[in-house]
C-alpha cells in the first residue's frame, strides 16, 4: 500500500530494523502482515519514520527475549547436570 509521506520522513528497511532492534527479515514480515506500510520508490522500499517509531514504542521489552551469556551458561550447566544423573 503506497502512502503519501514527506521525503524527509522516509526511512529505509535497514534503518527501520535498527530502530526496532530486529532483523530486516522481521521488518519485511511487518510489511507482509500489514503492520507497516511501505512506500515503494523504484525498486526500493521505504517506511514512514513515524510509523516505525510508533511500532518501536509499542514493543515492550517482554516481547523480545533477552538472553545473556550467564543465562545460556546456566541453561547448559543444567542440561549437562540432568544428563549425568
Amino acid at each position: 500500500m503506497n502512502a503519501t509521506v514527506p521525503v524527509d520522513r522516509l526511512t529505509s528497511v535497514a534503518e527501520a530494523s535498527k530502530r526496532l532492534d530486529c532483523t530486516t527479515t522481521t521488518v519485511y514480515r511487518y510489511i507482509a502482515d500489514g503492520t507497516l506500510n511501505p512506500v515503494v520508490v523504484g525498486n526500493r522500499w521505504f517506511l514512514d519514520a513515524d510509523e516505525v517509531d510508533k511500532l518501536a514504542a509499542s514493543r515492550t521489552s517482554d516481547t523480545k527475549p533477552v538472553r545473556t551469556l550467564a543465562d545460556l551458561n546456566k541453561r547448559n550447566r543444567d542440561k549437562y547436570k540432568r544428563r549425568s544423573q
